[in-house]
């Protein structure tokens, strides 16, 4: 099936924010990145939330539906207050995978740097997997490379298989 790649993604219109003059979007979508879709259609995520300097905050409110080819994803805008490293994290409703014959859910997190502030970014969203990033993910370039821990319930997950996907927008 078409289906067996899929992920949640966690987009912001911009990942590096230098000057404000606006709120940022953030699109939440079920899709296969590599193949710039189709997107799948989700229900309203359980949660979504930004930790910034520390404090966690939920704002799930700020969800709004859209659709695309018949399927619902959701849009957030977030207009920043101050400078700092934001971490946007996103709890998906499960789903049931027919071809695993189990429920999934989808965890997704993503940074964004306001004011090039340089802390944060390694901030955990305190989700049941996740991973920590032990560079900054804004800040890499092409011949870079990612490196994290994956965890689960905050424990480190050796020889966890992670499926790495290239969102393929240009």
């Amino acid at each position: 099936s078409e289906l067996s790649a899929h992920y949640m993604e966690l987009i912001p219109s911009q990942d590096i924010v230098n000057e404000i003059s606006g709120p940022i979007v953030l699109k939440a979508v079920f899709t296969h990145p590599m193949e710039n879709g189709p997107v799948i259609n989700i229900d309203k995520p359980k949660d979504f939330g930004v930790i910034v300097q520390g404090n966690k905050k939920s704002i799930v409110d700020k969800l709004k539906k859209e659709t695309i080819d018949g399927a619902d994803f959701y849009t957030a805008e977030y207009k920043f207050e101050e400078p700092g490293s934001y971490v946007f994290y996103i709890e998906p409703a499960p789903y049931w995978e027919a071809s695993e014959k189990k429920m999934i859910i989808h965890y997704a997190k993503v940074i964004v740097d306001v004011f090039d502030s340089g802390e944060g970014w390694d901030e955990m969203a305190g989700l049941p997997v996740e991973i920590e990033p032990l560079a900054r993910p804004f800040a890499l370039w092409t011949g870079n490379c990612f490196r994290g821990i994956a965890k689960k319930n905050g424990i480190a997950i050796p020889f966890a298989k992670i499926e790495v996907e290239y969102v393929n927008e240009d």
